[in-house]
């Protein structure tokens, strides 16, 4: 083969390796934009969610998994230990702290001081719920979350229980 030839083969070869890589790109780029809108989408249903009351307290509402993600991510994003303990911690996650000789309380704090690692777990459980790389599994009266093996490996938390209490969803733990 003559070089002008090779030549011309190993620009083809480039080019198309090129043109692969960038529909790839866009895709990626189309996922991440469909990401964000069901993100935001949650965002404002949460907000939908949040009754103040009378008295000027706020109430958390979480009939969905999505919901409690969503309470999750705004109330340890603002610091709020008191509504994530009284709201979204669930029974067994406080008597569990009690079995310890622990306050209930520290759960919300631990939240909130691991916070970056917390909400990256939970904004890819929000935006993955309903893909395969969120892996549901029914528990006693909850479901444990998981992310797929080969996404795990970017993330220091991996597994978000849930249980169902009076109506509501609410975190036993985070893992």
């Amino acid at each position: 083969m003559s070089r002008s030839r090779l030549l011309l083969a190993a620009f083809s070869g480039a080019a198309a390796l090129l043109a692969a890589c960038q529909v790839e790109l866009r895709r990626i780029d189309v996922r991440e934009e469909r990401l964000k809108a069901l993100d935001l989408a949650i965002a404002k249903q949460a907000e939908s969610l949040t009754v103040e009351n009378e008295d000027g307290t706020i109430t958390l509402n979480s009939p969905r998994p999505e919901h409690l993600i969503a309470h999750l991510r705004q109330q340890i994003a603002e610091g709020n230990a008191d509504l994530i303990h009284d709201q979204l911690l669930a029974q067994a996650a406080k008597q569990a702290y009690a079995e310890q000789n622990l306050d209930s309380r520290e759960a919300a704090h631990w939240l909130i001081a691991n916070q970056r690692d917390v909400l990256l777990l939970l904004g890819r459980m929000a935006g993955g719920l309903s893909s395969p790389d969120v892996i549901s599994q029914s528990m006693d009266n909850g479901f444990r979350l998981r992310l797929s093996p080969d996404l795990a490996r970017s993330f220091r938390f991996t597994t978000l229980d849930i249980l169902h209490e009076n109506g509501q969803f609410k975190l036993l733990l985070i893992s």
